[in-house]
């Protein structure tokens, strides 16, 4: 028995693929560690500790939209 293999048809020559429009890359702000340390008054009154924040660029997700 044979089989009819089609294949699809080749794209034009001069067609170039068109860039896609958005994708997902580490955050230049955190680095993609989805947080960042700011210094704050300790709780305690012993001076100055880092406490970790939600990145406010990537609000935490570690990858934006680009």
């Amino acid at each position: 028995m044979s089989q009819d293999r089609r294949t699809a048809p080749a794209p034009a020559a001069g067609a170039a693929e068109s860039p896609p429009l958005a994708r997902w890359a580490p955050c230049p702000t955190c680095w993609g560690q989805r947080q960042i340390w700011e210094p704050e008054e300790a709780s305690n009154g012993e001076g100055r500790v880092l406490v970790p924040h939600a990145c406010p660029d990537c609000l935490g997700i570690g990858e934006v939209v680009r």
